[in-house]
């Protein structure tokens, strides 16, 4: 009951937030395509579900990131799987069969299309907001303003009055709560998690077994 609680008629799942919804699942997604592929193809289900809920949040960049996980499998998938084409079909149908799905009245097909324009009101708040996050950062340089006092203090930076707002951007909003440093640590941890899975890559090249083979897919699809 949770799962299918609503904003907007968007489903907001247990996170009260229909964009981080969509991230966790986005998130979730390459590992159950991994385990549909070398576990089993009941894995395969969550998999459905994952992309028709993606879509049920009506969120724009779980979409967004829906596709980019869909675009990294293709390339993992032709690589390494050889029914790739059939794997590559049922995805093409489910995510096209969702978006008609939830596409009545054009809504989704609208929510889409404002992607590509800086008129739409919630984009320009977005922008509004990454301009008080980096403002807010740009004063508090050595500690930022602490962690999750963003929404106390939006409404003191920035060019417009902006209360309780979350910044819509993971980093910006690390550079204004943590300061200067913790966004350097944050970064880092990202740079070298990837440079580590790279070289884990490289290294399980050396292998031949299928266990390494299915390590060398997972990692595939993560990076």
């Amino acid at each position: 009951r949770v799962l299918f609680r609503s904003y907007r008629n968007r489903f907001i799942g247990t996170s009260n937030n229909p964009d981080k919804f969509a991230y966790s699942l986005v998130f979730m997604l390459p590992f159950s395509i991994y385990l549909s592929i070398t576990k089993s193809k009941l894995f395969f289900i969550p998999v459905i579900l994952f992309i028709f809920l993606v879509f049920s949040t009506f969120s724009r960049m779980g979409i967004i990131g829906l596709v980019v996980v869909f675009a990294l499998s293709l390339n993992s998938l032709t690589r390494h799987v050889k029914k790739w084409p059939v794997y590559i079909f049922v995805f093409f149908i489910i995510i096209i069969g969702s978006f008609l799905i939830f596409n009545k009245g054009n809504k989704m097909l609208n929510r889409v299309q404002t992607l590509q324009s800086t008129e739409d009101s919630s984009i320009k708040t977005r922008l509004d907001l990454a301009e008080v996050a980096l403002d807010m950062g740009i004063n508090n340089p050595i500690l930022g303003v602490g962690i999750s006092n963003f929404e106390e203090n939006s409404h003191l930076y920035g060019k417009k009055y902006y209360y309780g707002r979350s910044s819509h951007n993971g980093y910006l909003e690390t550079l204004a709560t943590i300061g200067i440093p913790g966004f350097i640590l944050m970064m880092g941890l990202i740079y070298f998690s990837l440079i580590y899975i790279k070289i884990y890559q490289e290294q399980i090249l050396l292998f031949t077994n299928k266990n390494a083979n299915n390590e060398l897919l997972l990692s595939k699809f993560i990076f």
